[in-house]
């Protein structure tokens, strides 16, 4: 399997993952500015609590070390200043062991085949700036209804979406969206619930 496709196939598993965790919106490629461009990012509240979960993808081992030397990863060291409460590394199992992800990273492992990764070092986890934390939920929720109304609504003549409400509001009055039967991409396919 190529690297491209490998990468976003890791990628994609992220989102399922923070998904799975209990993130209202989660996407691949997610620009947080100052972190860069997440392989896979998810927000919502999780038993109570605000929650960002940044997931990096590595293909390779000598991608995983080039990460740690990449300036934005220095912001890591501010806890959840930037509304970032879970920083993960995701790997093939057996590409990286747990003692080589340093404090404050976690790692999540998946083998060939499986749809979800688990947890084999768990991160440090920080209470997240709720601004930023704001700032991170709304932009995700909009970028993620813009896709899906072009998709299905309006094609590539879609006018802006606007979200209204306190991004608190907005992940509550989401949050029962998780478990509801969203779509069906053909007559040939199941339901797909996120």
């Amino acid at each position: 399997m190529g690297e491209m496709r490998l990468h976003d196939e890791l990628s994609r598993a992220g989102v399922m993952w923070c998904l799975r965790l209990g993130c209202v919106v989660a996407m691949t490629e997610v620009d947080l500015g100052m972190h860069g461009i997440a392989d896979a990012f998810g927000c919502g509240i999780i038993r109570g609590k605000q929650r960002g979960v940044l997931v990096e993808a590595k293909t390779s081992r000598s991608d995983f070390k080039r990460d740690k030397h990449k300036p934005h990863r220095f912001y890591d060291q501010d806890g959840g200043k930037y509304g970032i409460s879970d920083r993960y590394y995701l790997v093939s199992d057996g590409l990286v062991t747990p003692d080589e992800v340093q404090e404050p990273w976690g790692l999540l492992v998946i083998d060939e085949g499986e749809s979800y990764p688990r947890i084999a070092k768990r991160c440090q986890q920080f209470s997240p700036d709720p601004a930023w934390w704001a700032h991170h939920f709304a932009t995700t929720a909009k970028y993620l209804a813009a896709q899906w109304a072009r998709e299905h609504l309006y094609g590539e003549e879609m006018p802006d979406i606007h979200i209204g409400g306190m991004p608190d509001e907005l992940a509550h009055s989401l949050a029962p969206l998780r478990h509801m039967k969203l779509y069906r991409p053909s007559a040939n396919e199941n339901w797909v619930t996120p």
